[in-house]
């Protein structure tokens, strides 16, 4: 889970859900924080349960360089923070083979295990919504065609090793030394 500190009132209805309905005892609990809020350092210290592990991560490179987008009725940084760092969730998640992905704004409404998160082979299932998305302009710009947008239904389960397959192929799509450069050039790309 990716979240900071201004979405408290968010976050502690997903973790009340993550723990009626998820089993953390054998697929643990990440959030990922801000590491230079003293903010999230708060909400790490006082209002998360000791069974979820928190990580606080750097503020990426070049993060000064990014776009200001306004998302929600704000402006900043923040929502591309959130995918900067979703992006990289395969740092959070040891040795695992998969990692489960849920939006801070999701709550789990029903008890997960195997069977709803994989099929008989062991792949995982993958399911969405297409109404309400307008995100053709960022599959666009990596070159891809723009009929396979969907929004993912939550928690998104995907192989660890994609996400650094994923931020590879993005930095070789935008020409980029590295994924820093890349990610850059993605938000001015499509905003």
């Amino acid at each position: 889970v990716r979240t900071y500190a201004g979405a408290l009132s968010e976050l502690l209805p997903l973790l009340r859900s993550v723990e009626l309905f998820w089993p953390y005892e054998r697929w643990p609990v990440v959030l990922v924080l801000d590491a230079e809020s003293p903010g999230d350092w708060w909400v790490a210290s006082v209002m998360v349960p000791s069974w979820v592990r928190v990580a606080f991560e750097p503020e990426p490179p070049l993060f000064e360089q990014w776009v200001e987008v306004s998302h929600d009725g704000s402006k900043g940084r923040g929502w591309q923070r959130a995918a900067w760092s979703q992006f990289h969730f395969d740092q959070y998640a040891g040795e695992a083979d998969f990692v489960a992905q849920i939006d801070a704004d999701a709550v789990i409404n029903t008890w997960v295990d195997e069977e709803l998160l994989f099929d008989d082979e062991g792949r995982a299932h993958i399911t969405g919504a297409t109404q309400w998305l307008n995100y053709k302009h960022v599959v666009r710009a990596l070159g891809l065609p723009d009929d396979i947008e969907f929004m993912a239904s939550q928690p998104m389960v995907l192989r660890r090793d994609h996400f650094e397959a994923t931020r590879r192929f993005i930095t070789a799509k935008m020409g980029a030394a590295d994924f820093a450069e890349a990610f850059s050039r993605l938000t001015r790309a499509v905003l």
